[in-house]
């Protein structure tokens, strides 16, 4: 499923980030029992890396915001009516 929103993109990514990052922390704690489990091991490291990477670059991209989408998106979360707005809004996507 796709974000509903930038803000929503960027917390999940940076969410994504930090579960990457404490993967590839369990793995490498674990002692592998021989060179075959070594190999395998720095695959999946690897691929962990790949991810972050990745997922970084997605990041670098909504923050330059060159679309203005994000910027967009505060500045409604920032001049909307807070009783009346905000939280029907919140409570509506939060039932999507």
């Amino acid at each position: 499923a796709m974000a509903s929103s930038v803000l929503e993109a960027t917390r999940a990514a940076h969410e994504d980030l930090e579960r990457l990052e404490r993967l590839a922390v369990r793995e490498l704690q674990r002692d592998p029992a021989n060179a075959r489990d070594r190999l395998f091991q720095s695959h999946r490291v690897r691929h962990m890396l790949d991810l972050v990477v990745s997922t970084s670059d997605k990041l670098v991209e909504i923050y330059e915001d060159k679309d203005g989408a994000r910027k967009d998106e505060i500045s409604t979360h920032l001049t909307a009516p807070v009783q009346s707005d905000i939280f029907p809004k919140y409570y509506e996507r939060l039932k999507e």
